[in-house]
């Protein structure tokens, strides 16, 4: 059997596109903007680690 997916088209588009360009974690002063490409998924998950030592353990 196959099924297609369909994107959710009632996601809000914003309409003044961002200042920091790129994918991933774009750092910049102030902060860090977050950016991915998953047209179909449901959620989005973020970890964030103490160290570089820290991600074989649990987030925090």
């Amino acid at each position: 059997m196959v099924s297609s997916i369909q994107p959710d088209l009632s996601i809000t588009q914003i309409s003044t596109p961002s200042q920091h360009q790129g994918m991933g974690s774009i750092v910049f002063d102030g902060g860090t903007a977050f950016r991915v490409w998953a047209p179909f998924a449901k959620k989005i998950h973020v970890a964030f680690y103490a160290d570089e030592n820290q991600a074989d353990n649990k987030p925090t």
